[in-house]
């Protein structure tokens, strides 16, 4: 009976070790993560503030994706009401929104082509992947497509003034 307990004892420790690592791992190598990746605000009133004081008649405002609920939300405030502005698509691949796949990239620069002969686009984005360039990628194509004439950056937003008439296809 004594062996059994002693062979109980040392099952239940070595379960109860393991319960104990698989519980306290994932915790650990997250904090582990943010220590070297942080996440950080996204501060969208100022930069909605802004592009609003900055903004002219007839100018086109462009919501980028992973800025469309952070922008509904504040509209009202800033005087934004539907048909003010253009949401972008919504289209996220399997991925779900841990990056983007070829296909989809492809349908965002579709999306950006139906701005094309706009003299004063703005490009609001926030929500943006730094693992994947992602702000870095969609700048280096509206450059290719027109010139940067304004911009304004809070933490995790942004927005940018694009003119896109010399942008033909």
């Amino acid at each position: 009976m004594a062996i059994r307990q002693i062979r109980d004892r040392r099952v239940f420790q070595k379960v109860s070790t393991l319960i104990l690592i698989l519980l306290l791992v994932p915790p650990i190598g997250t904090a582990a993560y943010l220590i070297f990746d942080p996440y950080t605000k996204q501060e969208i009133k100022p930069v909605l503030s802004y592009m609003s004081s900055h903004q002219q008649t007839g100018d086109t405002i462009y919501i980028y994706e992973r800025a469309e609920y952070q922008f509904k939300y504040y509209a009202n405030w800033y005087g934004y009401q539907e048909g003010d502005y253009i949401l972008g698509i919504d289209d996220l691949d399997r991925q779900d929104g841990q990056g983007i796949s070829e296909a989809e990239w492809q349908r965002y620069t579709s999306d950006f082509d139906k701005l094309r002969g706009k003299q004063r686009v703005w490009i609001l984005l926030s929500h943006l992947r730094r693992w994947e360039d992602e702000q870095e990628r969609v700048l280096a194509y509206l450059d290719g497509i027109g010139k940067r004439v304004d911009a304004f950056e809070k933490e995790g937003s942004f927005v940018y003034l694009y003119d896109l008439t010399l942008a033909s296809k």
